[in-house]
């Protein structure tokens, strides 16, 4: 950033740190989604002291022109006059309107699990046709001159009950954009009973890379929140699959985001589940672990199991948990949570939720009710759409009040769940998990940076904090 308004000022947008495993100060910069570390002595140097961190202002205090260059560079320090608020609303524009086409497909809302939080209904649910199929293929081929790239998330339901639908649609869809040179990349959020070594290695061929698996805690916990249709425990069969994947080349790219949601049944084991996970995934960095509590999305299923729904301060007592453990697994996506894109899916422009009838809506969190969808596939390889809805899920909800001092403003950028405003007209009343925590997911990350390289360490720059000036 050249300076050309005057002297500089700390970021609005920084929270600051205590190292917990060094004598460093941890800053992290929402809006550039920058985590850097330098030593306090240095750090008292510029007018941070370790006393009172984000509880007082703090004046930035001028060192040399190559240690402000730094500082400037990772957005430490900005220009006096520089309007940050405006270049938070330019990013949330940036976001929203990138020339992605994002293509959340559900080929079924039918399940074989029947887990008691799920906001789901399973029953009667239909399976996505060759006609809308083939509409989707012809779609992305139509338009794909359209995009930079093309981006498929596999949801349901479960997914994989139509591994054919997937393998269809991707191998057509990344040979499009190979024949175009546009970027091609796809997910899928599964269950993990299916997905065995042969059906993994299938997905792999056609561009799934990235996997998102629950698996709540050990044997006995997992099977009581997450069963079959039958009753049956999956557990045992999750991780048979997960060590036979694991058993691949390292050679072949993926990552395997393995989540765990947390209730009153499984909190107390948190300890035990990462000593039984570290055995088994240690050290290799394709396995990613992250914890939530289980939350109320909604739904008739969860009014059963509301009575084990942890209290406000989950977050905090989980990340506690995890803070005390020796952080030998991967925890990647602790790391998105503050340097990722949070903007909601649904609030970008390009993206669209396609159900197995052609339905398009924006969100998968919610039903398919009238304000969430907003167009239909054609047969002719076009999507009808609704513009004022698209436009009502495109926009920041209005908490001007609340937000606009809040230091993670660079990082929400007040959309990264617009679904309240959209359907029920009313103002999002809960922030971002990463808000409530930031200081414990900047240590747990700092635990990990060993062996994770994480945090831009400022005092090894060149020439940074030379004597003189």
């Amino acid at each position: 950033m050249v300076n050309d308004m005057g002297n500089y000022v700390f970021s609005r947008f920084n929270y600051y740190q205590q190292s917990c495993v060094s004598d460093h100060i941890l800053i992290y910069n929402s809006l550039n989604r920058n985590i850097v570390k330098l030593p306090c002595v240095d750090a008292q140097e510029i007018g941070i002291s370790a006393s009172g961190l984000n509880t007082k202002k703090m004046e930035y205090m001028t060192v040399n022109e190559s240690t402000e260059k730094k500082l400037a560079k990772y957005g430490i320090i900005v220009p006096e006059a520089y309007d940050e608020n405006a270049a938070a609303n330019l990013k949330y524009l940036e976001e929203i309107a990138e020339p992605v086409l994002r293509l959340t497909i559900v080929p079924t809302y039918r399940c074989n699990f029947r887990c008691p939080y799920c906001y789901q209904d399973h029953e009667h649910a239909e399976i996505m046709s060759e006609e809308i199929q083939e509409e989707i293929i012809k779609y992305v081929r139509k338009h794909i001159s359209n995009y930079t790239g093309v981006e498929i998330s596999w949801f349901g339901g479960e997914p994989l009950l139509c591994l054919e639908t997937i393998l269809r649609i991707n191998g057509a869809a990344k040979k499009i954009c190979n024949d175009r040179f546009k970027i091609f990349t796809s997910a899928i959020t599964t269950n993990g009973y299916g997905l065995t070594k042969e059906v993994f290695e299938k997905l792999l061929d056609v561009g799934v890379t990235r996997y998102f698996i629950t698996i709540d805690g050990l044997a006995e916990k997992h099977n009581r929140q997450r069963y079959l249709v039958s009753k049956k425990g999956s557990f045992d069969t999750i991780m048979d699959n997960l060590m036979n994947i694991k058993s691949i080349s390292k050679a072949r790219r993926f990552v395997i985001h393995i989540r765990s949601n947390i209730s009153k049944e499984n909190i107390d084991e948190i300890d035990e589940y990462l000593t039984y996970m570290n055995k088994h995934f240690s050290g290799d960095q394709r396995f990613a672990f992250f914890i939530r509590p289980v939350y109320d999305w909604g739904g008739e299923t969860i009014e059963g199991f509301r009575e084990n729904l942890l209290e406000d301060e989950a977050e905090k007592r989980i990340m506690n948990k995890l803070l005390q453990s020796d952080c030998s697994l991967n925890y990647l996506e602790f790391y998105l949570d503050l340097t990722g894109y949070v903007t909601c899916y649904a609030a970008k422009i390009n993206s669209f939720v396609i159900g197995p009838d052609g339905v398009i809506s924006k969100c998968t969190c919610s039903e398919v009710t009238d304000k969430n969808i907003v167009g239909k596939l054609l047969p002719n390889g076009e999507m009808s759409l609704d513009k004022s809805l698209i436009g009502q899920w495109c926009r920041q909800y209005d908490n001007s009040d609340v937000c606009s001092d809040c230091y993670m403003f660079g990082l929400c950028l007040k959309a990264y769940c617009t679904m309240p405003q959209v359907l029920n007209n009313e103002r999002m009343n809960r922030c971002f998990i990463a808000k409530n925590v930031c200081g414990q997911l900047l240590m747990l990350i700092d635990k990990c940076d060993e062996k994770y390289k994480y945090i831009i360490d400022l005092s090894n720059e060149k020439e940074m904090f030379s004597s003189g000036t």
